[in-house]
């Protein structure tokens, strides 16, 4: 266990093990990343469904004639 420590050591802190220990950064918050989104997909997706159910309906109201709209202006 000792040697495997050293070893560590010694890979971090020289140029040797710096690509290595990029690549464990960079799968370590691919994998952080991918498991918010799988904890958190169906809300998500919710929230994209529901903004967008929104945003229909005021193209809708406008459509219709509900929404008083100057057009040209924001």
């Amino acid at each position: 266990m000792k040697n495997m420590m050293e070893r560590a050591k010694f890979v971090c802190g020289g140029e040797e093990g710096a690509s290595n220990v990029e690549l464990i950064i960079w799968f370590s918050v691919v994998f952080i990343l991918a498991l918010a989104l799988y904890a958190f997909g169906d809300d998500i997706q919710g929230f994209l469904s529901d903004s967008g159910d929104s945003v229909n309906g005021l193209s809708d109201q406008v459509n219709d004639g509900k929404l008083d709209v100057d057009k040209g202006r924001f």
